[in-house]
């Protein structure tokens, strides 16, 4: 059969490997016509199912031996001589032959003999019983080898073929990439020159191992090239001849890098999840609970196993429906929803929760579910209540004291003045509320006032105040000073006490005192000169002298 012969047939003979990959990938035993193929003595090479059920031989029993078995007579050397002239002329005839089957029977065939030559060199032979649909099965060959090539060429999968020395006979474009080289870079080439020396001899080894067992085995294993690891799922087995005989390895890597690098990434997430003490649930699109993390098991009491795949409904419920609605509502505007809530648990205990609630979608941007963090804000709220109680009490006290009370602010505002200071100023709390203090207060004490403040000595000290009206008011202030957690001020708490009665009162008997004082002296002093004309009469004149 000619160059252009074979090429109209898309068989390119002269390509050794193009040729048996033909009939070596089971493509042939598709076929139903019987196909034999003979080597250039007429010995069979290829004997197909069809060929096993027309003539009852298997192939294991013909390989090897001549096409004069078929024969009801020999196929003398004289026939073969003329048969070969005809093939040299014509390079494939059609012909009826008069066969034998293995028990005996005689049948008749319609046979095409094609040949198989590269350049002028017969390799061999196709015999193609049942010419009728010879077409067909060209067709079919050519189809089905065009479907494998395609496959072969265009999967993302590494395939290939080693011979039993570990050399490369086949690759194909995906796993040449892997080594950034070409198919026909590659062929030829064992592993030593492809991968480090130790790694290599690893692969070399178990190669080794997987061709002497016989079995194919499924395998993660990791590669390096030119400093760049990927990790692949591998497919490794002996590939054998017509006989049975192993004649090297085959593979089929996939690159799973990506996927052990996500694998890695949502392990360690999970770990990280795991070990926070918020509650972490991830919700399905069907309301069932996918991920639980430990967290969620301290604070509903329940193991990831006891609520993996059910409805969240039957682990906790929103202790409202209006509530749950609005959040939900919430969340599908905005993806995101973020507030206090209370759960009702499986076993009837309430629970308060600070949740965010988030939409998780897919690379699509398709909702694949709800992820809730929640955190048990119960015993916040708890303390939360006792503290506005106990706010609550001590504003009643302070509103209902008897002695004014400020809150200055760290810039020395007032942010807060009770009733009764409001009382004694005559301003209302919106009039002083912000203010300075020091607008309250006359600039004669204000001096001592800041002195104070600065030695923050504790003890009580006098201030004059100005009420709204313009009048003074004495007052004894007591002070308390009070700091963040990090020891930075942030204000003081001034107990006022009304004096100015007292200092009126003191004032009053000061006045009366020297008063009476003025009084004595002046009774005194007119005694005085009485006594001393008394005086004057009854001494002698060194008296007057003396006392004058």
């Amino acid at each position: 059969m000619s160059q252009g012969y074979a090429k109209m047939y898309g068989l390119d003979f002269c390509d050794e490997n193009n040729f048996k990959s033909i009939y070596s990938s089971g493509i042939l035993d598709l076929m139903d016509d019987a196909i034999i193929i003979l080597d250039e003595n007429f010995d069979i090479t290829y004997w197909n199912l069809a060929a096993e059920k027309m003539y009852g031989w298997k192939a294991e029993e013909v390989k090897g031996k001549n096409i004069d078995m078929l024969f009801c007579k020999n196929f003398d050397a004289q026939k073969k001589k003329d048969f070969l002239d005809k093939m040299l002329k014509k390079g494939k005839f059609d012909v009826e032959i008069t066969h034998k089957t293995r028990d005996g029977t005689v049948i008749i065939v319609n046979s095409r003999i094609i040949t198989i030559k590269c350049m002028e060199t017969i390799r061999g032979y196709v015999v193609l019983n049942n010419p009728t649909i010879i077409n067909e099965f060209v067709d079919d060959v050519k189809k089905n080898y065009s479907i494998v090539k395609t496959i072969f060429e265009n999967t993302t999968d590494s395939i290939y073929l080693k011979d039993i020395n570990g050399h490369y006979i086949m690759i194909n474009k995906a796993g040449a990439d892997a080594f950034r080289k070409k198919p026909e870079d590659i062929i030829g080439l064992g592993d030593r020159q492809l991968f480090p020396e130790e790694e290599a001899a690893a692969i070399i080894s178990c190669d080794k191992e997987i061709m002497e067992s016989g079995k194919t085995r499924t395998f993660e294993e990791t590669n390096h090239f030119q400093g760049i690891s990927r990790t692949y799922l591998s497919t490794k087995g002996p590939y054998r001849d017509s006989e049975g005989n192993i004649k090297g390895l085959f593979g089929i890597s996939k690159d799973i890098t990506r996927i052990k690098e996500a694998e890695k990434e949502r392990t360690y997430k999970a770990l990280m999840l795991s070990q926070v003490n918020d509650a972490v649930v991830m919700i399905n699109n069907e309301k069932c609970i996918t991920y639980w993390n430990k967290g969620a098991e301290l604070i509903y009491n329940l193991k990831s196993d006891e609520v993996m795949g059910k409805p969240r409904e039957d682990v906790y419920k929103w202790s409202t429906i209006e509530s749950e609605r609005s959040a939900y509502h919430k969340l599908e505007k905005n993806g995101y929803w973020h507030g206090d809530n209370v759960h009702v648990r499986w076993d009837g205990k309430k629970i308060y929760a600070e949740t965010t609630l988030s939409t998780v979608t897919n690379d699509n941007n398709e909702k694949i579910g709800i992820l809730a963090v929640i955190r048990d804000v119960t015993e916040r709220k708890y303390l939360e209540k006792k503290l506005q109680k106990s706010e609550e009490r001590y504003r009643i006290m302070i509103e209902k004291a008897k002695s004014g009370v400020l809150l200055i602010g760290s810039k020395g505002n007032v942010k807060y003045i009770n009733k009764k200071m409001t009382e004694m100023l005559g301003l209302t709390a919106r009039e002083v509320f912000n203010r300075s203090i020091f607008d309250l207060i006359d600039d004669r004490t204000v001096r001592a006032f800041r002195n104070h403040f600065r030695l923050d000595k504790g003890n009580p000290f006098e201030v004059k105040f100005i009420r709204k009206d313009g009048s003074y008011m004495w007052a004894l202030v007591s002070t308390k000073t009070l700091f963040k957690d990090n020891k930075e001020y942030m204000g003081s708490i001034l107990i006022v006490n009304d004096i100015t009665a007292r200092r009126d009162m003191e004032k009053s008997l000061m006045d009366a005192m020297i008063e009476k004082d003025r009084n004595f002296k002046l009774i005194v002093g007119n005694m005085a000169e009485a006594l001393k004309l008394l005086m004057k009469q009854e001494y002698s004149e060194d008296y007057d002298k003396e006392y004058t």
